[in-house]
């Protein structure tokens, strides 16, 4: 009744058999074909945005490849009895566990994510970029929840263009600032770059703690998540001015 919901247990007849279901069978990752062939694209792309936003100012103050998450054991709570909260394995997540970043309220410095486009190679269905606050539980900023500048796999197409011409139809590169509109107008009338802004407040507190994660989910021909030695990883670069960094 109202906002108060009724909790059942239900418990079987005392001296019933005992009949857990199963651990699932894991569908094997991976089909033989790679993406090794875009690497040099992506490393034209990530050269292409440092020499452009060198241009206009900015130096990069750290390039951080991002590695895989491993969840491989994720259903090992099952058998163990443990708690099954956390990712599964139909995606391929990458991240750095201990590599922060923080920005300041201005577009002094920013981040530019910068990776392949797996859908249109065909390893993954859907794909996004997320911003994180540490820990957690303090708030999530998902690109794909901002409408006006957010992007995810369904909208990659175009924004690697500003920065290389090779191969950018199968390449993304976003950017992450506090002040994408000062970020936009410092990159125009040469290019209109994705922004995706970061806005810090009562529940994302720990702006001064952000995490990029990238996910590609579902490869059409396995029907669970792509095997991370058949992707090309993405990576992360940091830019700042000459006077964010002298402060």
């Amino acid at each position: 009744v109202g906002s108060e919901w009724p909790v059942l247990r239900l418990l079987s007849p005392e001296g019933t058999t005992k009949r857990p279901s199963p651990v699932p069978v894991q569908r094997t990752k991976g089909t033989g074909t790679n993406e090794s062939q875009l690497k040099p694209s992506l490393d034209a792309l990530q050269a292409g945005g440092v020499a452009w936003w060198s241009s206009r100012g900015y130096e990069t103050k750290r390039l951080l490849p991002l590695a895989p998450i491993d969840i491989e054991g994720i259903l090992d709570c099952v058998p163990n009895k443990t708690s099954c909260g956390g990712d599964n394995r139909d995606a391929a997540y990458f991240s750095d566990p201990v590599a922060y970043f923080t920005l300041p309220n201005d577009a002094s410095a920013f981040l530019l994510v910068v990776g392949v486009n797996h859908n249109v190679t065909g390893k993954a269905t859907y794909g996004n970029v997320v911003v994180e606050t540490a820990p957690k539980d303090k708030g999530v900023f998902n690109m794909t929840c901002n409408g006006l500048v957010g992007v995810d796999s369904r909208s990659f197409g175009g924004t690697a263009l500003p920065f290389t011409a090779k191969d950018h139809d199968k390449l993304y590169a976003v950017h992450v600032s506090r002040s994408c509109a000062e970020l936009k107008e410092k990159a125009s009338p040469d290019a209109d770059v994705h922004c995706l802004q970061v806005d810090c407040g009562p529940l994302t507190p720990n702006c001064n703690s952000l995490r990029v994660v990238t996910r590609a989910y579902l490869e059409v021909a396995t029907t669970t998540g792509p095997a991370y030695n058949e992707l090309v990883w993405p990576r992360v670069v940091e830019f700042t001015t000459q006077s964010h960094a002298a402060s």
